[in-house]
């Protein structure tokens, strides 16, 4: 076999490589999509020592932002934040990136029209081997059916205390 028909076969061989590796790529980039997806989850990739972001269209679309908008900054990003949850959110990155903790964190951001929601967001930070944070990844979600849900059964649960406690001393409920 000549040298130019055994490169011939070598470069086949790595075209065909390549091929199945774009295609397996191809199929994870689907999975997460749908994953994402099913979850209602957004995702951001923050590249820390450029400033630069990535976020989904959830991402876009849970903080009431256009999706052509220009990728939000951290501070951005923070100035959506609710003012009461600001200065516990930012410290709870701040603690992630020092690498004190996993980053989760549930908050309310301010949406146009002044619509307050319930976010919960989980992250991980990556570190160099300086051990200097580089990279931030995680996704957020829009949990404000759920917060309702739960202040509805605790407000239910204190009523219903009451009620038990009213009954306990001879009493009778409200309306009996």
């Amino acid at each position: 076999m000549s040298i130019a028909s055994e490169n011939t076969e070598k470069l086949k061989h790595e075209i065909q490589k390549l091929k199945r590796e774009n295609a397996a790529l191809r199929r994870n980039e689907e999975r997460l999509h749908h994953a994402l997806q099913a979850g209602r989850l957004g995702l951001f990739d923050w590249d820390i020592t450029t400033g630069q972001n990535f976020c989904t269209p959830r991402y876009f679309e849970i903080f009431g932002m256009n999706g052509d908008a220009a990728m939000p900054s951290e501070n951005d990003w923070l100035s959506k934040v609710h003012p009461d949850d600001r200065k516990r959110v930012r410290y709870e990155v701040r603690r992630a990136l020092a690498g004190k903790k996993t980053y989760e964190s549930e908050y309310r951001i301010l949406r146009p029209g002044g619509w307050v929601r319930w976010v919960g967001s989980q992250a991980r930070v990556f570190f160099n081997t300086a051990g200097e944070p580089y990279r931030m990844i995680g996704t957020v979600a829009d949990i404000t059916e759920r917060r309702k849900a739960e202040k509805f059964l605790a407000d239910s649960e204190q009523i219903l205390s009451f009620h038990i406690l009213e009954c306990t001393r001879g009493g009778s409920p409200p309306g009996a």
